[in-house]
């Protein structure tokens, strides 16, 4: 993703300036260069049933994407995946104090905090943690999972110091029993969009 954004960074610093951008729900769209930027979360649970789901970007989040690419903003430094629970399609208007709320987090997993986006290294215009998905073992309360978003925040149902990237709602919802693990691997791309 870096080097096709590098290409053409001062033409989107340009088109960001004068307003020929657009923003979709799954990512961004820059017409005249052809390029757009948007994701998907894949997901499987102990290792079965793989589904692929685009993301929905929050508003904050590519604010917060294009502040630090093009405005020199201090970039995060951690990302981490929160499961939700509520039956709900995530909008792009979510922030850090309503997304737990709407998205009902589902923290019934025996790890302490949300675990953490350990990405690859960028190649092939996107970055990814396939290498490691961020894994969630399903306590003895388990329960239904209806999708997850991107954060920047580790801690379980925090509404401070986050910053909602993008979200999905699974095509089918994850039912997890007790030892259950689910699997979470994010991908966010650059590509070419003409």
């Amino acid at each position: 993703m870096n080097k096709l954004l590098m290409q053409h960074r001062t033409e989107l610093a340009r088109a960001l300036r004068n307003h020929h951008v657009e923003r979709a729900d799954n990512g961004l769209y820059f017409p005249k260069q052809g390029l757009f930027v948007g994701g998907v979360f894949r997901t499987w649970v102990n290792g079965k049933d793989e589904q692929v789901d685009p993301n929905v970007m929050m508003l904050a989040g590519l604010t917060d994407i294009l502040a630090v690419y093009f405005d020199q903003a201090a970039a995060r430094t951690a990302f981490f995946i929160a499961p939700f629970s509520n039956n709900v399609t995530p909008t792009n208007d979510l922030t850090n104090l309503t997304i737990v709320s709407t998205l009902g987090e589902f923290v019934h997993y025996s790890e302490a905090n949300r675990q953490s986006w350990a990405k690859d290294d960028a190649a092939a215009q996107a970055i990814s943690n396939h290498t490691t998905p961020a894994t969630f073992t399903a306590d003895a309360t388990a329960g239904t999972v209806w999708g997850a978003w991107l954060t920047t925040s580790a801690t379980k149902s925090s509404t401070s110091s986050q910053l909602p990237v993008c979200a999905t709602k699974f095509a089918g919802a994850r039912v997890l029993q007790e030892n259950d693990q689910l699997s979470i691997e994010y991908t966010i791309t650059a590509a070419d969009g003409s």
